[in-house]
Parts: structure tokens; sequence; C-alpha cells
């Protein structure tokens, strides 16, 4: 994926911020996302932007329904991911990314597993504005002979994170 070329906030009016040559672009987090391979993508293989001032998440259809505490819906960005597992990323900018995902949130866990980036030019996971989210049995692979990037790269924003069997090879910097 190629993407549009523009600057990432040029379609903001119309909030459309997956223009920039995204593989698979989640805008919230009501998906299961197993067993796929995103390549060659000139931003992220994979990426869950699940921030909106005014999208709601019904909570019956909340995986755990008392995350809602009694109300009928929730921010989308309060909603834990369904599930990430068995995905591949090669050859893009980055691997995952995940913003504006259960930031300063108390209840609620994400988790991503069994997911493996290689020959990415950046970060293989990169996690600005997320709380609460689980990397299990992630391999992010860089480049080998040229380290540059980080493995798994964040923001000050960035809170409550899990590396659980985790291997990093290829960056500059491991984990920030």
């Amino acid at each position: 994926t190629t993407g549009s070329g523009h600057g990432l906030e040029s379609r903001e009016d119309i909030f459309d911020f997956g223009h920039q040559g995204n593989g698979f672009w989640m805008q919230g987090p009501g998906v299961t996302l197993d067993g796929n391979v995103s390549a060659s993508n000139r931003h992220a293989a994979y990426l869950f932007f699940t921030r909106s001032s005014e999208a709601q998440f019904d909570a019956a259809n909340l995986q755990d329904p008392s995350l809602a505490a009694g109300r009928d819906a929730v921010p989308v960005g309060t909603v834990p991911l369904f599930g990430v597992s068995n995905n591949v990323a090669f050859a893009s900018r980055t691997g995952l990314e995940t913003w504006f995902h259960l930031t300063n949130m108390n209840d609620g866990q994400s988790v991503i597993d069994n997911f493996t980036s290689w020959n990415t030019s950046s970060s293989g996971v990169h996690t600005p504005y997320t709380g609460r989210t689980t990397l299990k049995d992630v391999t992010v692979i860089g480049n080998v002979n040229n380290p540059r990037g980080t493995g798994f790269s964040r923001n000050k924003g960035t809170n409550n994170m899990t590396y659980d069997n985790v291997k990093v090879e290829g960056f500059h910097t491991g984990i920030s």
C-alpha cells in the first residue's frame, strides 16, 4: 500500500487518518484479527486507532459487559481489543501500531499475541497513548546488518504495558 502521499492531518476534517499506506486500519477495537499477513506498506502493516470524541460502543457487544459499569454504551477507546493473534507483518515502516487505546483505564486488558514483524524500517510495534495492553509471544526483527529504530516504541502517554516473552533483534533500541 502506497498511501495518499499527504500528511497525517490533511484529512482531519473528515476524521480520516488511515490514508498513509496502512495494510489493515481498524477504527475501533470490536474486531478479531487472526492469522493475517500484511506486507510492503508505506506506513503500518496493522493499526488500531480507537479514538473518537463521538463514537460509542454498545455495552451489549462487549466481551465483558461489566466494563460498562451499567451504562448502555462506552467510548470506543475504553474497549479492549477483541482478539489479535497469529499475525505477520514485513517490509513496512512499522509492524503494528495502537493509538489512543485504553489510556487511563482501570479495568480491561488487551492482548496481542503470536505477532511477528520483520524488515520494518522504523519499529516493530509502536504504542503511543496506549494502556493496559499485553504483548505476548511477539517477535520483532529489524535490520540485523544495520540496526536502527526501536523494536517496541511508545510515547509519554503510554502506560501499564506488559511485555511477555518478546524477542527483539536488529534495532538500535529494544524497548523504549
